[in-house]
């Protein structure tokens, strides 16, 4: 998440302002949910809101964190994980097959947001670029269709 994007402002900065507790998508997803948010370096690690996100991991197991978050929801009544992401496993052992395979054996439905500029890292390019605010109408309208009933 320190890495310019196409505008050349940090992916960080867009975590920092669209995930506030007061932001329209945390706040729509609260008004239905209950929200946990984790940061995710070496482990996984619980944080109350993003002012506990420090960017400073010197590295990204995304698989580990995914297993640990599991593991952690594995005794609640859980709608899905969020997680929002610029992709990058820096370094996991787990391959992208590894992964998939965890995933599917799992209880627990992943959304993935990707952090990443259309046409810019490794985005096909696209007219569309939805705002905070339309995540946070688009997110829990879709988790209503799916019969989504809790998502932490």
């Amino acid at each position: 998440m320190q890495h310019p994007d196409a505008d050349g402002t940090p992916r960080r900065q867009f975590i920092t302002t669209q995930f506030t507790t007061d932001a329209p998508l945390l706040r729509a997803l609260a008004q239905k949910f209950v929200v946990r948010l984790y940061r995710v370096g070496a482990s996984a690690q619980r944080i109350r809101d993003v002012a506990g996100l420090t960017f400073d991991a010197p590295a990204t197991h995304l698989g580990a964190a995914l297993a640990q978050v599991r593991d952690d929801l594995a005794r609640l009544p859980v709608a899905g994980v969020v997680l929002v992401t610029d992709g990058a496993d820096t370094a996991s052992a787990n391959t992208q097959r590894d992964l998939r395979t965890l995933l599917l054996r799992s209880d627990v439905f992943i959304y993935a947001i990707g952090i990443d500029s259309p046409g810019y890292g490794n985005s096909d390019p696209t007219t569309l670029a939805p705002t905070g605010e339309e995540w946070a109408r688009i997110v829990p309208a879709v988790m209503d269709h799916l019969g989504i009933k809790q998502a932490d």
